[in-house]
């Protein structure tokens, strides 16, 4: 594309000649385009790709729009990008400038146009490149004893024969795997009342017109490759078979680490959304560089980070992990088609077709990072950071899409896990508050636990932030809850039993857990209770006839009881407030968040004095963090939780403080 507008007074001071460019080295040079007011009404054939680059993001009319050229190194692109202002895309030379090869990697470079259907070449240059070079990062290792655990056998969409089979050592089959989004409409699936037939050749052939687009182009790029297995949710698992569907999802993680490449079908709201490029006129030809000056093509190169954040994948919780594990994956998101590993990414917008790009630092590539489990509380709380970001349809599916990593990080943290928290330092994970939005309650699930809400959460950074020494050290000295569970009618049993469960590695520090016996509750000098009960009571009375299917925490810890300044306030972010001894008191004991404000409406405005109890101390030793607690029928969930100054605790208001036993749903 060529055009016929001038560079402006500004743009024509811009070096636009790589040639030039290059002669700096990697020395960034910065250029001021005016208020962002005049670059928006510019007829510019530069400022015009500024405002694109913007993305999505209203240039300011008042501030200055400054652009800076970023030289990166090895195959890192050289690119035009955006300052003091929120912008994923950058600008870039198209490989149609003079001496392309100036660079040495046309990963640098976008092509002129987007053809209409997607190249199977460039799919197939990446994955022999990233299968012969990159190792044990991206190559699956063929371990028989972890494979699929629990699984007898895998189906498998054979799309050569167009059936599905079983194959009884998946281990050792090439095949692929499709995450995508289901959405509102009608998916064809394998049931009870099918499953019996499909093996059969031919058998997909009568049903294909009922299958949705995606899974459809899916099964022809499959094929178009030459390869012969897929693997798809709704049809490679017995969707109303129970104990069919529960023995699949546990091994999902494993079904996407282990497929030769995943495919990401991240665009469109449903699974009849279809994959841009790979039918005939799915897509439309595209013009992605225009000639802003005489033999100089720039355009708009969008990150793929940038792009996935505006679709509805990245929203969905069932395909967290599915993106997250695959060790290869080729995204089709904005009409183009990209391809990921653990150690490269390409495009095909770019001229490189041979997989010498490498992988973009993004918030994906950090949190692959984390699924080496380096450090195995952090990363659990770091994946929990972004994994409670997403939305379920069915709110029930929260633990069960997290299935396979918890049990990866279950296997590396030596515990086991209750209700979506690992027992050996439990103390740890019931600390989180809201972050971003105000927590709504999730009522299949316990309100002590991160299953329990409906938000993104946040672990304390004094805690969990530390050293795994450290973490030990407020383990030992600054926790002192012995935590029980109990369902209704039964016997209280340890959350965590070390005495049942010897495979913690007790003597290697390491290892983030409890070791031996624990401080037990020192109450300040200036209060005077009995503290030393710590064992459950076996015959609670509880009252409430609609006790959760989940189990209940049973704990004794002590209790007190203050005011909460602006409790009724409605407020649409997290927002601290002050624990007092009065209504409006200037002298705060400590601070709190509070959480399902939307769900407990007459409790959060009774404006009374409530409870809170502790938890445990903060690592300085000055402050106790606590929960506030609502009760019904002898019950009580979580509303808030916060700190208080431990010299506090002796201004409780009656009737505290009391040493007290707690039931927590």
């Amino acid at each position: 594309m060529t055009t016929e507008d001038p560079l402006c007074q500004y743009c024509v001071q811009i070096e636009l000649d790589p040639n030039i460019l290059e002669s700096h080295g990697y020395r960034q040079v910065t250029w001021t385009l005016g208020p962002g007011s005049r670059v928006k009404q510019s007829q510019c054939p530069f400022c015009k790709l500024v405002v694109r680059a913007s993305f999505r993001s209203e240039l300011s009319d008042t501030e200055e729009v400054k652009v800076k050229w970023f030289a990166g190194g090895g195959t890192r692109p050289r690119v035009f990008s955006l300052l003091s202002h929120f912008a994923h895309a950058t600008i870039t030379f198209s490989a149609a400038t003079p001496n392309p090869d100036i660079y040495g990697h046309s990963v640098c470079y976008l092509r002129q146009v987007r053809n209409p259907t997607i190249d199977l070449t460039f799919v197939n240059n990446c994955l022999a490149v990233c299968s012969s070079q990159h190792g044990t990062q991206c190559n699956v290792p063929f371990d028989k004893t972890t494979a699929f655990p629990g699984l007898p056998h895998l189906r498998l969409i054979d799309v050569q024969r167009d059936c599905i089979v079983k194959v009884n050592a998946p281990i050792h089959v090439q095949y692929v795997a499709l995450s995508y989004v289901w959405g509102g409409k009608p998916v064809y699936k394998t049931t009870t009342a099918n499953v019996a037939s499909l093996p059969q050749d031919g058998a997909l052939g009568n049903g294909k017109l009922s299958l949705p687009s995606t899974i459809r182009d899916a099964i022809a790029l499959v094929l178009g490759l030459g390869l012969q297995y897929l693997w798809i949710d709704a049809l490679c698992l017995v969707q109303d078979d129970m104990k069919d569907l529960a023995a699949g999802i546990a091994v999902m993680d494993e079904v996407y680490e282990r497929s030769w490449f995943t495919i990401v079908a991240a665009c469109g709201k449903d699974a009849d959304a279809g994959l841009s490029g790979v039918q005939p006129g799915s897509r439309d030809e595209t013009q992605l560089c225009a000639e802003v000056k005489p033999g100089i093509h720039l355009g708009i190169d969008l990150p793929l980070e940038a792009a996935l954040q505006q679709t509805v994948y990245s929203t969905r919780g069932w395909t967290y992990q599915e993106q997250l594990l695959s060790r290869r994956s080729l995204f089709f998101v904005d009409d183009r088609a990209v391809f990921r590993c653990r150690q490269a990414e390409h495009s095909e917008d770019h001229a490189d077709t041979f997989g010498t790009g490498e992988l973009k630092n993004s918030d994906l590539s950090l949190l692959t990072e984390t699924v080496n489990m380096p450090d195995p509380t952090m990363d659990f709380s770091f994946m929990l950071l972004y994994y409670t970001r997403r939305n379920f349809t069915n709110e029930s599916d929260v633990l069960k899409a997290m299935d396979g990593l918890m049990r990866r990080f279950s296997e590396r943290m030596k515990c086991p896990f209750f209700e979506g928290l690992p027992t050996a330092c439990f103390d740890v994970f019931v600390l989180f508050t809201s972050l971003g939005s105000l927590f709504r309650r999730r009522k299949e699930f316990p309100s002590y636990s991160w299953t329990g809400w409906r938000g993104e959460i946040h672990h304390e950074n004094d805690v969990i932030g530390t050293s795994a020494r450290e973490m030990n050290e407020w383990l030992a000295c600054k926790t002192c809850i012995i935590w029980y569970h109990r369902m209704p009618g039964a016997t209280p049993q340890l959350v965590w039993d070390f005495g049942t469960d010897r495979s913690f590695p007790i003597h290697d520090p390491a290892y983030v857990g409890y070791r031996g016996h624990r401080q037990p509750f020192k109450p300040p000098p200036s209060v005077q209770v009995d503290a030393s009960r710590t064992q459950p009571s076996t015959d609670v009375p509880v009252t409430n006839t609609s006790l959760p299917e989940y189990p209940l925490l049973q704990f004794w810890t002590l209790a007190v009881y203050f005011y909460v300044d602006a409790l009724s306030r409605k407020e649409h972010t997290p927002a601290w407030r002050a624990i007092t001894t009065g209504p409006g008191h200037s002298s705060p004991c400590g601070s709190l968040m509070i959480d399902g404000y939307e769900d407990s409406k007459p409790f959060f405005e009774s404006k009374g004095v409530l409870e809170l109890i502790l938890l445990s101390e903060d690592p300085a030793g000055t402050k106790y963090y606590v929960m506030l607690l609502e009760w019904k029928d002898g019950v009580a969930e979580r509303r808030g939780m916060g700190s208080i100054e431990k010299d506090s605790v002796s201004r409780s208001l009656s009737p505290g403080p009391v040493w007290k036993e707690i039931l927590l749903a």
